[in-house]
């Protein structure tokens, strides 16, 4: 007689925060973990790229087929790469004010945030990493990124994502592996900050 298994099935989850303060680093909102459900098909496909160690074309964010991975060598070693520095708001994690539904097949956000202090525009700070460890009953990998409002005017924010960068490719192409559409925009008054985290969370 079959019984049907009672067990845990293991849990993959990637979680997203927003978090503003103002010019002093008080507190003003905080959106709490919110599911991310937003993976579009270029993840997948750099993965599998990384698995197979090939290289592999996908959308990029100029709508282009450009290689997400250059294959084995130094193209494995450099493709995916998330880590911008500070004022580069090319890759890493990145925001936006577009509010159209999300689509398996996005391939960029739909009014990325640039970057700058003139109207409509934020700084990009440095892309932050915390180093994988067990938290509780979950392994977690966090990655954070702060953006400074300097723009004279109120800007909300209603998606966020990530974007990769071929290190290894000759054209640097961009990839967006990651696009949410925030049920509820947030709004980062000028003169102040917001934080995204991106929590990479494994559950056994």
């Amino acid at each position: 007689m079959r019984k049907d298994s009672k067990e845990k099935a293991n849990d993959v989850q990637l979680l997203l925060r927003l978090e503003v303060r103002d010019a002093q680093g008080r507190l003003i909102s905080n959106t709490g973990n919110i599911k991310s459900k937003s993976f579009v098909i270029q993840w997948l496909e750099g993965v599998y790229s990384i698995f197979r160690g090939i290289a592999f074309n996908a959308t990029d964010i100029n709508n282009a087929e450009t290689e997400i991975n250059n294959g084995g060598g130094y193209g494995l070693s450099s493709c995916l790469w998330i880590q911008a520095g500070v004022d580069n708001g090319t890759y890493g994690i990145v925001i936006g004010t577009g509010t159209n539904a999300v689509t398996n097949t996005d391939y960029r956000l739909q009014t990325k945030i640039a970057q700058g202090a003139g109207a409509g525009q934020m700084s990009h700070g440095a892309m932050i990493f915390v180093t994988t460890a067990i938290v509780g009953a979950n392994v977690d990998f966090v990655t954070k990124r702060t953006f400074t409002n300097n723009s004279g005017a109120q800007i909300t924010v209603n998606e966020a994502g990530t974007y990769t960068y071929n290190a290894g490719h000759v054209a640097h192409p961009v990839h967006c592996i990651i696009r949410d559409k925030l049920a509820v925009g947030v709004d980062v008054p000028d003169k102040c900050s917001l934080t995204v985290y991106y929590t990479w969370r494994t559950t056994v």
